[in-house]
């Protein structure tokens, strides 16, 4: 949807050429988003930061509670960390214990490595492609991606903290992707190479997948080798919610003595904006 509105602010803005390329991209079958961002932020030009605080910065005050369902369904998953390729507030907004939460912007070295020790013990939100609050660090184009996933020829990255953290996380526990589509070339690159290191023992890892896409999801998950279990679900909205209320059933189970339950899926790695929700 951002993009979308891209498009639109840019022939608001007399630029109809942009435009049009940026809807050619989206166009597209998959949709090529990296370039259509990259489009948009050279024709807005110096007004793509406005834009972009413009379209993402807006207080809870002015949000529908009602759409904030299926993120607060996503906290009852039980995980102390969501992360989040998202740029606003949603998921903050959602969290029943918003005194206590914490939020990584991209890369905090500090708590990253506590978290890594075991030491994580607050809500956490991970914002791994930035937040609006930062707009000028946002990871939404394909420089932006560069900068966080490592360039290909100096096979360096500008956060590398955070990215190592994603390594760790990707070999030591199961994730939950949701919103998520397989044709990311820089996450998805994350998934196989770690998967090729540790020669297939990583995961599972689990992908929530509508269920008219299921057939092309799998042979992509097949073709190239990623540890990725499919949960379908049969539409946006309600049937949405329906599947993610029956994962807090599976992952949450309690004994006959109401022992403290056992969460299974830890963390969820989360994109609101392809359900949806921004």
């Amino acid at each position: 949807r951002l993009l979308e509105q891209s498009a639109e602010r840019l022939e608001q803005e007399g630029k109809d050429k942009y435009g049009q390329v940026v809807r050619a991209f989206l166009g597209m079958a998959p949709p090529r988003h990296l370039e259509a961002a990259r489009y948009a932020r050279e024709g807005l030009g110096s007004l793509w930061y406005d834009f972009l605080v413009e379209s993402l910065d807006f207080p809870r005050a002015k949000v529908n509670l009602h759409s904030l369902e299926l993120a607060q369904w996503l906290w009852r998953l039980g995980s102390q960390l969501i992360v989040t390729t998202n740029y606003d507030d949603v998921l903050s907004w959602a969290c029943e214990d918003r005194d206590h939460l914490r939020k990584w912007i991209i890369q905090n070295p500090y708590r990253q490595t506590q978290a890594l020790r075991g030491q994580l013990v607050r809500p956490t939100i991970w914002h791994l492609h930035g937040h609006i609050s930062e707009p000028q660090n946002l990871i939404l184009t394909p420089d932006g991606y560069s900068r966080l996933y490592a360039d290909q020829e100096t096979e360096s990255s500008n956060y590398p903290a955070a990215l190592i953290t994603l390594r760790q996380y990707l070999v030591s526990h199961t994730f939950l992707f949701i919103g998520f589509s397989l044709d990311d070339p820089y996450l998805g690159l994350q998934i196989r190479g770690i998967n090729e290191i540790f020669e297939g023992a990583t995961g599972p890892h689990y992908i929530l997948v509508r269920e008219p896409g299921l057939e092309r999801v799998q042979a992509h998950i097949n073709q190239h080798e990623l540890p990725l279990e499919p949960v379908t679900f049969s539409n946006f909205g309600e049937p949405l919610i329906r599947c993610i209320r029956s994962l807090v059933d599976i992952v949450t189970e309690t004994d006959k003595s109401n022992k403290k339950r056992e969460t299974r899926l830890w963390p969820a790695i989360v994109d609101l904006k392809s359900l949806g929700n921004s």
